[in-house]
């Protein structure tokens, strides 16, 4: 697969998944109909819950819909590629 060329956003999905421990919760749901991307995430770490949706007529676009504040400011960020670094530093 390395000839596999990923979105910002795919790989912004990736990090997310990757980033998971076992003190994180995560519920993420990808569905396609009717001409539309959805995206719906919970999340729970550090004592924080963020939770958005994104719909659009591309991943990419129900991705990027997806970022609300929440997110840009939680552990789980769908705003870097970079791995999280751990709160207290």
């Amino acid at each position: 697969m390395s000839d596999v060329n990923l979105s910002y956003q795919e790989q912004q999905l990736i990090w997310i998944i990757r980033e998971q421990s076992g003190g994180d919760d995560l519920r993420l749901q990808l569905w396609y109909g009717d001409g539309l991307w959805r995206v719906s995430m919970d999340a729970a770490t550090g004592g924080k819950a963020v939770s958005g949706n994104g719909v659009g007529e591309t991943f990419d676009r129900a991705w990027e819909d997806l970022a609300p504040d929440a997110y840009k400011r939680s552990r789980l960020s769908v705003v870097s590629t970079e791995p999280a670094q751990p709160a207290d530093e």
